[in-house]
């Protein structure tokens, strides 16, 4: 683990209002390492050669995926910075004014990233290219999320993509007919497009007997991808299914 905490981007996941049961997760599978006497060895970057002195059966990659820089056209002293930012605590100040760009994909980053600087008294614009926010949040969760935004003066404004920064003025194009308007912010976050960290599986492909990835390394996806991969590889491995000595994704 190259991180001093295990956890990954379920800990800036956590790091967003209401959302620190996401925590309970990874507190089990601390529990259940501990349990079962693994060798975890944090603060350690794995490369090639020290995963080949291990003479491992099995190598299952999880390096997971890195943040892109923000897809739009950034100009003076524009204050933009990502929902990992954000969430990470590399944002240090508050501004008053801040907008929040959403990616269309309606899930929990956009809205966290809303509630957590709304919390925090500044005033919320949250933009997005879809018909409304958070259409993919579970119907169980998203009455609540919607009242608490309300509540906080968040406002929402849809059918729009975020095309410009430059100072506080926000470029913005219709998503449906192209037309340009402006609104103006002290920051904007965006949730940035992630590229897979990729590298390590294939500095190791053909060199051990059985390779697998999972998760965010493999594609930018959810927990449940993750941990339902990590499942079928040591299934497959233990049944034998897994010895090509190529890179095998599910």
């Amino acid at each position: 683990e190259r991180a001093d905490k295990l956890g990954g981007q379920l800990r800036l996941a956590a790091a967003g209002p209401t959302r620190e049961e996401v925590l309970d997760f990874v507190f089990y599978l601390e529990r259940e390492l501990e349990r079962l006497a693994v060798d975890v060895r944090m603060g350690t970057t794995a490369d090639r050669d020290a995963i080949l002195a291990e003479q491992p059966d099995l190598v299952v990659v999880a390096t997971g995926a890195i943040p892109l820089a923000p897809e739009i056209a950034v100009s003076g002293d524009a204050n933009v910075a990502t929902v990992w930012d954000l969430l990470g605590g590399a944002v240090k100040e508050i501004p008053g004014r801040a907008a929040v760009a959403d990616d269309a994909s309606g899930f929990w980053q956009g809205v966290s990233a809303a509630e957590f600087l709304a919390e925090r008294g500044a005033a919320i614009e949250l933009l997005t290219p879809a018909r409304a926010v958070g259409l993919a949040i579970p119907e169980e969760s998203l009455g609540n999320v919607m009242r608490r935004l309300r509540e906080n003066g968040v406002h929402f404004r849809p059918f729009v993509n975020v095309a410009s920064m430059s100072g506080t003025t926000i470029g913005l194009t219709d998503s449906i007919t192209g037309e340009a308007a402006e609104t103006t912010a002290d920051l904007l976050v965006v949730n940035p497009r992630l590229r897979v960290d990729s590298e390590l599986a294939a500095t190791l492909e053909g060199r051990v007997p059985a390779l697998v990835a999972i998760g965010d390394c493999a594609a930018a996806r959810r927990l449940n991808h993750a941990v339902l991969e990590a499942n079928l590889a040591l299934r497959r491995f233990e049944a034998g299914a897994l010895s090509e000595r190529g890179l095998a994704l599910f």
